[in-house]
């Protein structure tokens, strides 16, 4: 969040198993960790194959899916600010495993390609710390 000088980062989990969104960790206070985001399990699936499609970063308003307009409703107070709204997606061995949301920067500025970089570095890099996790 320092770094982009966002003032909202949420990092969400997918259950597979249970066809599940939850909110892991938060800098907006609106969003308590364990919160599921409103989506069916066909939305689910849907953001799974979106990412595996376009593993990289992606603006929330540029996509016209389910998944990125409930990422974008829910909480409302989540994106009340600033420019660009992503999504950046934790990939490891072809499964995503959950994203990253990053919204409200400070002034309204939009990412620029370094950022992008920057953002999808460290999901690779969280998405692995995870794979890590589940296997210990």
């Amino acid at each position: 969040a320092e770094t982009l000088h966002a003032l909202s980062v949420t990092v969400w989990l997918i259950d597979a198993s249970q066809g599940t969104v939850q909110c892991a960790a938060s800098t907006a206070a609106a969003e308590p960790a364990g919160r599921e985001l409103p989506l069916p399990p066909a939305g689910v699936r849907e953001l799974q194959g979106y990412f595996i499609a376009h593993p990289r970063a992606v603006p929330l308003d540029a996509a016209s899916t389910g998944w990125a307009a409930a990422l974008c409703a829910w909480p409302p107070a989540q994106f009340a600010r600033g420019a660009d709204r992503l999504a950046v997606p934790l990939i490891v061995r072809g499964q995503v495993l959950g994203l990253v949301t990053i919204a409200d920067r400070a002034g309204g500025a939009p990412c620029g390609a370094a950022e992008y970089d920057l953002l999808e570095c460290i999901a690779d890099h969280a998405a692995a710390a995870l794979l890590n996790a589940q296997l210990a």
